[in-house]
């Protein structure tokens, strides 16, 4: 198989919640939610305003989004730059903060967005982008399997692992032939043994359509399908 494309950043509704359990987010369900971005933001700056100034002669008086940028990692979280003013009391001056506040803001639903200053007052946007990147939870999940096929823990699945994987899920379907032909299809240098770069492209090449949730099972099931 070529080597995958791994440019895609979205999470399909299907695989969302799964998704965001791996990525530890679970919580994120009992967040507020709103309606657009702007909404969004407006309530992180409202919090972060009185976390930082709640006992001082000053009041929050509006947050207005200035810009918008959608994270490359997944296209589901974005920053949003929130313009602040506020009056203070002791002189009624109203007064636009010199500097914008950013915000992570994420979309849970169509139309239902969540800040996600609630979850991490102290981490930035670049953190949650590790944190939510689809491309590194998705490589994360095929490592995992990987690691699972080889017992024998030497980095590399041979016919004997393969074999007891495949027929423990269907033995019927898994006849020797049949695993010989997937062994060589996925072991592309052709030593006998399929490595982690190999089976990391073989699932990404057969799964392009669901890279948020990529599955050992699914890609065997659907090569055995089409062979």
């Amino acid at each position: 198989p070529a080597a995958p494309a791994m440019a895609s950043s979205h999470v399909d509704a299907v695989d969302h919640r799964a998704f965001l359990r791996r990525c530890g987010l679970s919580k994120i369900y009992s967040l507020r939610s709103f309606v657009d971005l702007a909404s969004a933001g407006h309530h992180a700056a409202l919090q972060r305003y009185n976390d930082t100034w709640a006992s001082e002669e000053r009041m929050f008086e509006d947050a207005a989004m200035k810009t918008r940028r959608v994270s490359e990692e997944n296209d589901r979280l974005f920053l949003v730059s929130m313009q602040v003013s506020e009056e203070r009391l002791d002189t009624g001056k109203h007064i636009a903060l010199h500097k914008l506040w950013d915000f992570a803001v994420y979309e849970l639903d169509s139309g239902a967005f969540v800040a996600l200053y609630e979850l991490g007052r102290e981490i930035d946007f670049e953190d949650w982008e590790v944190q939510l990147s689809v491309r590194q939870q998705a490589m994360n999940l095929v490592k995992a399997q990987f690691r699972m096929l080889d017992s024998d823990g030497n980095r590399k699945i041979d016919k004997r692992e393969l074999t007891i994987m495949l027929t423990a899920m269907d033995r019927q379907t898994w006849t020797e032939q049949k695993v010989e032909r997937l062994l060589r299809h996925v072991d592309t240098n052709s030593d006998g043994q399929i490595e982690l770069t190999e089976f990391i492209n073989w699932i990404f090449y057969m799964q392009a359509d669901r890279i948020c949730e990529p599955s050992f099972a699914a890609a065997s099931d659907k090569f055995a399908s089409v062979s």
